[in-house]
């Protein structure tokens, strides 16, 4: 980076994938985290083939080895970031970067659905109980621009450096719950909160289709 661009966030732009990208993923997304942003800096960081614990895992360590890195941004290749109020729109993702770093907490996902026991649900959670005897129950509406929730599913999640370094290893581990589950169950007993930008909306590709973020299913463009 250049002595002008000191002040500016640098985001480790993290992508686990399954060794090919969907081709949605690659026009809507990929393509413009290589376009530069005058808000921010950023590095993509790939890991493939891995359980997606160690892939998380592998590029939280990746990038942590760069000082100058700010934040992980977690978007997985099956995203896409929708205009709000018109999903079947697709938006700049650097776009719905800036609106993450300006709510400026250390954990903020997007909304998107995932399938999941309970349907094609929004992916993020409020437990109940704790230890052995916690339950997830989806959430299922909100009113504000920011909510705060237990877990998210971390398909497009940004998380500050300092989450990182005052959370100790391990950050990501499959139980009863997902890796992503537990890194956000873990980081809250460290005074990091989970919460939600409910104006970063996502599809989240799966296959052949799409869930859009109105739980509308439909078929991919390609």
């Amino acid at each position: 980076m250049g002595a002008w661009d000191v002040a500016k966030p640098y985001i480790a732009i993290g992508i686990p994938h399954p060794g090919v990208f969907p081709s949605e993923f690659v026009d809507h997304s990929y393509t413009a985290f290589k376009v530069t942003s005058p808000h921010f800096s950023k590095d993509i960081f790939l890991s493939r083939g891995s359980p997606v614990d160690r892939m998380r895992h592998n590029i939280a360590v990746g990038a942590l080895q760069k000082p100058d890195i700010t934040h992980i941004l977690w978007w997985d290749s099956d995203m896409v970031a929708e205009q709000h109020g018109n999903p079947m729109v697709a938006r700049d993702p650097n776009e719905v970067i800036k609106e993450l770093l300006d709510a400026d907490v250390p954990i903020i996902s997007g909304v998107y659905r995932a399938k999941k026991k309970e349907g094609f649900c929004y992916c993020m959670f409020l437990k109940q109980g704790d230890g052995d005897e916690i339950k997830l129950s989806p959430v299922t509406g909100w009113t504000s621009r920011i909510i705060t929730v237990d877990v998210v599913g971390m398909g497009c999640c940004l998380v500050k450096r300092e989450v990182f370094e005052k959370v100790p290893q391990p950050w990501f581990w499959w139980d009863r719950f997902s890796e992503d589950f537990n890194f956000c169950l873990k980081a809250a007993k460290y005074g990091f909160p989970t919460q939600v930008l409910t104006t970063a909306v996502f599809s989240h590709i799966e296959g052949n289709f799409k869930i859009l973020s109105n739980g509308r299913i439909v078929t991919c463009e390609v």
